[in-house]
């Protein structure tokens, strides 16, 4: 009986590591690099993206018209932080701020914030849009405050504890299996008095109606994207974040009008939202 019920236990796992590794061989995934903070199915789902990231008229344009709210608030927070951290090491000019994207894909926001003489690092578990960010870079050698590495937020921010000044995680909690355990890892590191922003959207019925059901129904976001059951409002970040030290200190509304393709601010904040917090110690 237990020689049969083992052989039933393994049976029922084959097909799942079988999946696993043809998963990991479709998305340029090396088994040694799994991260339990990524949705392998999430990955595969955007690198079908590749070669369309940067296509102003493509499936991921809206990354790009989001930067019209992303920049400003990003470094609305920057300068928030200088003037109010009470660490007398803290940067004092944006030529000093050491900022981490998580998530950063095709390098979107990354490249657009190393245009501020931030000094960017982006990261991303995807090989193939790693290598599209830094192929879009090359075509500006200005970029050279920029870089980017293939790797998972667990190794990268273990040995970078209390390394950069800004950590941005912009349209990505939504996606992680674990969001707890995935800022938990992120959050190592940012120094004392150093910022993290987050982008993402909050879990409503309006979100469901509008992020979800219409405009992925209109192929504005590519359908099957995001699941309502990911969703983060701002009240489970508030917890995840005051367990690690962090203080929130702004949290604002974005809005989308698909008619104009535009993002603008707004105070309602029962869809998309920005939120800026900082590490308390």
């Amino acid at each position: 009986m237990q020689l049969k019920n083992t052989f039933l236990i393994y049976s029922e796992m084959f097909p799942r590591i079988h999946s696993l590794n043809s998963l990991f061989k479709r998305i340029r995934l090396n088994v040694s690099n799994y991260s339990s903070t990524v949705d392998y199915n999430e990955l595969q789902h955007f690198s079908k993206f590749t070669s369309y990231w940067w296509d102003i008229k493509g499936p991921m344009r809206l990354l790009q018209f989001m930067n019209k709210v992303r920049i400003p608030f990003i470094k609305q927070s920057i300068e928030y932080a200088m003037e109010n951290s009470k660490i007398d090491s803290s940067p004092k000019s944006f030529q000093d701020i050491k900022l981490l994207e998580v998530g950063c894909g095709g390098g979107i926001l990354a490249e657009s914030l190393s245009k501020l003489k931030l000094q960017v690092t982006g990261i991303d578990m995807a090989e193939e849009l790693i290598e599209v960010a830094k192929e879009h870079a090359s075509k500006n050698e200005n970029l050279k405050n920029l870089s980017y590495f293939c790797t998972t937020v667990e190794e990268f921010c273990n040995k970078h504890k209390n390394e950069f000044d800004v950590l941005v995680a912009s349209e990505l909690v939504e996606h992680v299996p674990n969001v707890e355990e995935f800022l938990t890892e992120a959050l190592k590191a940012v120094k004392p008095g150093g910022s993290l922003v987050i982008t993402t959207i909050n879990k409503t019925f309006l979100a469901r109606i509008y992020a979800i059901l219409f405009l992925e129904g209109i192929k504005t976001i590519p359908p099957g994207t995001h699941s309502y059951e990911k969703l983060v409002p701002p009240s489970l970040l508030k917890t995840i974040l005051e367990k690690n030290s962090f203080r929130i200190i702004k949290i604002q509304g974005v809005s989308y009008n698909f008619i104009k393709e535009s993002f603008s601010f707004t105070h309602n904040t029962s869809i998309f939202y920005e939120l800026h917090a900082m590490k308390i110690k």
